[in-house]
């Protein structure tokens, strides 16, 4: 049975391939004053998916028999070539934080994240195995972007491993 196909069993319907979506939650979406609002994440591998939603926080994986649920390997995609990226500054800045705060993110997980500002962007630190390898930029007036050529994984992916 395929991962999609999986997935279905579960309620969960996926719009595509893409690696990383947001759906409709089949656990709590239909309570919920606007039933189409996308609040399960998923993501897409081959061989596993994992999913959360961001309202009532189910969450869990499906796999095909190659790999076990707690290898998240497919995900990690390392390479040997990866470098490391070392930001200049680590600050963040006193308008940066009172916004995390103002949308009630807890000062402990601030720092535990390693949430910095450049550039008048906020910063969000990928790490993989304790080092950075990519960083998403997010400026006042919403724009995102990411480090070039940097490595695609998975935000958090380092406590994920220790939580799963």
């Amino acid at each position: 049975m395929e991962i999609r196909e999986k997935l279905l069993n579960e309620g969960i319907r996926v719009n595509s391939f893409s690696p990383q979506q947001k759906v409709v939650c089949p656990k709590c979406s239909h309570t919920r004053r606007n039933k189409s609002e996308p609040c399960l994440s998923v993501n897409l591998e081959t061989d596993i998916a994992l999913w959360h939603c961001h309202h009532c926080e189910w969450k869990g994986s499906v796999y095909n028999g190659m790999i076990q649920p707690t290898d998240f390997s497919k995900f990690k995609q390392r390479k040997n070539n990866v470098i490391p990226i070392e930001p200049k500054n680590k600050a963040l800045s006193d308008s940066a934080y009172q916004w995390l705060v103002s949308r009630e993110i807890d000062s402990t997980i601030i720092k535990e994240m390693g949430l910095y500002t450049q550039n008048d962007a906020l910063c969000f630190p990928y790490y993989l195995d304790g080092k950075i390898v990519n960083v998403k930029y997010r400026t006042k007036d919403k724009r995102f972007h990411q480090s070039k050529d940097a490595l695609k994984t998975l935000y958090n992916i380092d406590n994920l491993e220790k939580t799963w």
